[in-house]
């Protein structure tokens, strides 16, 4: 028999997830993943979440990328590399765990980033 499934993420929180199996440039192994997407959106199955790296440097140098400090966690969120992942899951069969939080202030500046790839400003 098992436990109460996991609560759904909440926006901000930050977890280890191992996502393989990947292919070509898609982050492989274990990262830190912070969620973007609201907990009324993640009760619904799936939380988007983007990856944080402590390399990244084409991403640095295009400026896709956000300073990441939180509990422990120091890296850069790469705005290019989002992946959806069914958490409450994962926390139940031990794939992924939470290690902490960020700040709202920079969930906001990754989410702008984000948005802005999708529906980037006009040139003047």
């Amino acid at each position: 028999m098992t436990g109460p499934r996991p609560r759904a993420p909440k926006r901000g929180e930050i977890y280890s997830i191992d996502p393989n199996p990947v292919v070509g440039r898609e982050m492989r192994d274990r990262h830190y993943w912070i969620v973007l997407t609201p907990e009324a959106v993640n009760v619904h199955g799936v939380a988007v979440v983007v990856v944080v790296s402590t390399v990244a440097a084409g991403a640095r140098a295009a400026g896709l990328t956000v300073p990441v400090r939180g509990d422990g966690v120091t890296g850069v969120a790469v705005c290019t590399h989002l992946r959806s992942f069914d958490l409450r899951s994962r926390l139940a069969d031990g794939s992924a765990r939470l290690v902490g939080v960020v700040e709202a202030a920079t969930v906001d500046e990754i989410a702008d980033r984000v948005a802005s790839l999708f529906d980037p400003e006009p040139d003047s």
